[in-house]
């Protein structure tokens, strides 16, 4: 559909789509949409809660060889 074609419908130009927009099937993607949101904030708390306490990530990021003497290098240097 383009602004020259003086508001031709979309059934026009695609007449094998069968899609009808009502207010039915706008109310139930509205119904559906508050248990989707709330699961992935469950989701997104509990992941963040096990990341926090459960011991896998601690192996990351290794201590390096004379850390305090590097990290007393860098605050002269002026680097925080």
């Amino acid at each position: 559909m383009t602004a020259a074609s003086g508001g031709s419908s979309l059934a026009a130009e695609f007449p094998s789509t069968n899609i009808s927009f009502t207010a039915a099937s706008n109310a139930s993607a509205r119904r559906a949409l508050a248990p989707i949101v709330l699961s992935a904030v469950i989701v997104f708390i509990a992941s963040s809660i096990m990341y926090m306490v459960l011991p896998y990530h601690k192996s990351d990021y290794k201590k390096l060889p004379d850390e305090d003497k590097l990290l007393g290098v860098l605050r002269g240097a002026g680097v925080r």
